[in-house]
This record gives C-alpha cells, structure tokens and sequence, in this order.
C-alpha cells in the first residue's frame, strides 16, 4: 500500500480574541445575568462561526470534524484543498465585518491552520496535541488587529 505523502488535511483553529474585555465590562448590579448572557453570545458566536463552515458547499465538512469548540477556541479537521481554503477566506472576511461592526475592534476572530498527511495524524501521536502553529497564529492575528485599524 502506497503511503499518502501530500499533506491532503488540515486543522483550522479558530479564536475568538477579546473575550475577557467583552465580558468583564460590566458595571452595574446586574454583573451576573449580564455575564451568563454574554458568554451565551460567545458559545452562540462561535456555534455560528462552525455552522457556516460546515454548510460551506466547498467545504466537505460534518459535525464529526470538529475535535473541540468551547471558550472561544475551536478546532477542526478539514480537507486540505484549494475550495476549502478559499471559503475559509471568504468565512474569515464575513466574520471579521460583522465583529468589526458589532464591536468596534474589542472583539474578533483569528482563523489559522496546519495542514498534515495521514501518516503525520496517525504516527506522530506525542506531538500532536491540537496546538496550530504559534507563530502562524500569532502572525495572523497581528494582520487582524491591522485590518481593524484600517478600517476605523
């Protein structure tokens, strides 16, 4: 059996920055009620953010994709192509807009991924702990706070 050496998969992570400045603004006597309910914003948020992924016609994505979704992080295992990537774009950019409109630049989503082979997933188990790239991530949300800063 011939081993897949192209790097046909992906994990997106997707983190949603901002969150603790979104949620502990809270000055009044209500701290409480208002706290649940804009954590159930941020849950619902991020629901969305997932959903329209894997509705995505270009994206053959199911809910079984998706390794972990809870605090404002969410990872996914997505094919690796160039329609993935492209909707990932246009998904990204969607978001962004409507964050950015909501919120003013206090909130916002970072996506980021690595892409891997089988053999990578299936062997390399005591370095695969759900961890994108730091740097990449890192870079990606410097472009964002850029982004942000332009449009203001």
């Amino acid at each position: 059996m011939q081993k897949l050496k192209t790097n046909v998969m992906m994990m997106l992570c997707i983190d949603i920055a901002g969150i603790q400045k979104v949620i502990y603004d809270i000055a009044n006597k209500k701290a409480a009620k208002s706290l649940k309910g804009r954590s159930f914003f941020l849950q619902l948020l991020m629901d969305n953010i997932i959903d329209r992924l894997l509705d995505h016609k270009d994206i053959m994505a199911y809910r079984t994709n998706v390794i972990y979704a809870s605090g404002g992080k969410a990872y996914l295992i997505l094919p690796n192509t160039d329609k993935t990537k492209k909707a990932l774009k246009s998904i990204d950019q969607e978001t962004q807009d409507y964050l950015w409109k909501e919120h003013q630049g206090k909130l916002y989503a970072v996506f980021g991924y690595i892409t891997f082979t089988y053999e990578t997933f299936k062997n390399d188990k005591n370095n695969w702990d759900y961890k994108i790239k730091s740097k990449d991530l890192s870079k990606d949300e410097l472009n964002k706070i850029k982004k942000i800063m332009l449009q203001a």
